[in-house]
């Protein structure tokens, strides 16, 4: 597990603060299949200037918690690593398209319907509101995020379909640079 850096003993200030988020990391064969996707997908849509995800990037947000503080990330990590086993279990995403629209600005994966990631999405929200951990209260609505454009564009859903084990959850930053986001792994929490 990676250690978040001790939180500085001066008074909280916004540096102190980590963008942060709760998500799931894909296979190595599902990146694979949504690079090849996304690769299609500039050629199709070359003339719109989309900011396509970089692979390193593609995954699954359960919490978006937003800029946090280091001590409730060290204290969320606390309790999460002291949470009872949660069974591995499989997503498949299915379909490409705009998101949450097929006229959009976002060009997203799109999740089956899945008991398990709606459960982990709420324990981890029981958990963040158990820490009075302020974090999106939007409703939740599993994708993988491939690209983003200024604009709103049409993107009518194309077939695709990838099946990857959720195994572990994983804390990550987010780090906003000029080229496009950073996430950097803080925690992960393997399931069983």
């Amino acid at each position: 597990m990676k250690v978040i850096p001790e939180p500085q003993k001066s008074a909280h200030s916004q540096a102190d603060a980590v963008r942060a988020f709760l998500g799931l990391r894909l296979s190595t064969q599902c990146c694979d299949r949504l690079q090849k996707a996304q690769q299609q997908l500039a050629l199709d849509h070359a003339a719109e200037p989309i900011r396509w995800s970089p692979r390193a990037n593609l995954h699954l947000t359960i919490l978006f918690l937003g800029n946090q503080q280091r001590e409730h990330l060290h204290q969320l990590t606390e309790v999460l690593a002291q949470q009872p086993g949660i069974q591995a279990f499989s997503l498949t995403l299915n379909g490409i398209g705009g998101f949450p629209a097929s006229r959009s600005n976002i060009i997203a994966s799109h999740i089956d319907d899945s008991p398990q990631l709606f459960n982990l999405h709420r324990h981890a929200l029981k958990i963040v509101n158990g820490l009075q951990i302020p974090c999106d209260t939007r409703t939740f609505t599993p994708h993988v995020t491939l690209g983003r454009c200024k604009n709103s564009i049409g993107i009518e859903k194309t077939p695709f379909r990838c099946t990857t084990t959720a195994s572990a959850l994983t804390l990550f930053r987010s780090e906003t640079l000029a080229h496009g986001p950073r996430y950097t792994v803080l925690a992960e929490f393997a399931f069983l």
